[in-house]
């Protein structure tokens, strides 16, 4: 867990959401108190219900080996108590992240896999997308449809593995790369036309 208004968790953020790192991440910035909290000692109220809770991220990060929380804490130059070892699986927490099913409440806000961040984003939306493959492959066409120049096959698949449809952006691959020549030949023919319309002036 990491909260932005510290300089060294913004630093850590920085480090965690770069390709150094094989993390998932989120911004709570929306769950509220869902009932009043008082300092014992003086009674004043500290936070009323419905106010918002501070802002915290949740991060999910993997490692190719074995680490120990301490080194990890040291790498990242955060506190060792807010870091500790996932006792679900990645599917489950990414849930949790979200507030979906079992894991929403009171004060609980309900986020969207769009609000993830990190490297692992694309491949926790796709395995939480309960989209029918044509569908999927639909929204694909209208991200190609969508530019207003020459579209790559790698700039689809860029786009379609942040957004966790990379298995039918591979799985579909000619039927992808044939939306993206159709795409690609309208401007193919203006360069034609308008270089022939040259020579003939």
């Amino acid at each position: 867990m990491l909260y932005p208004e510290n300089t060294d968790h913004s630093l850590a953020y920085l480090k965690l959401t770069s390709y150094q790192y094989s993390s998932l991440g989120i911004l709570h910035d929306k769950d509220t108190y869902t009932e009043d909290k008082l300092d014992k000692e003086t009674g004043e109220v500290i936070h009323q219900a419905g106010d918002l809770k501070k802002d915290h991220y949740h991060f999910i990060v993997r490692f190719p080996n074995p680490r120990y929380i301490k080194a990890v804490a040291e790498e990242l130059n955060i506190e060792a108590h807010l870091i500790d070892f996932l006792d679900s699986s990645f599917v489950q927490y990414a849930e949790y992240m979200l507030h979906w099913g079992k894991h929403s409440g009171a004060g609980k806000y309900t986020y969207d896999t769009v609000d993830f961040v990190g490297t692992l984003a694309g491949s926790a939306k796709e395995k939480l997308i309960n989209e029918p493959k044509d569908l999927q492959l639909s929204k694909i066409l209208g991200y190609i449809e969508s530019y207003k120049t020459i579209v790559r096959y790698t700039d689809v698949y860029k786009w379609a593995f942040a957004n966790g449809y990379s298995s039918v952006c591979t799985g579909r691959i000619n039927v992808v790369k044939t939306f993206v020549e159709d795409h690609n030949q309208r401007f193919y023919y203006k360069k034609f036309t308008t270089c022939e319309r040259g020579k003939t002036e």
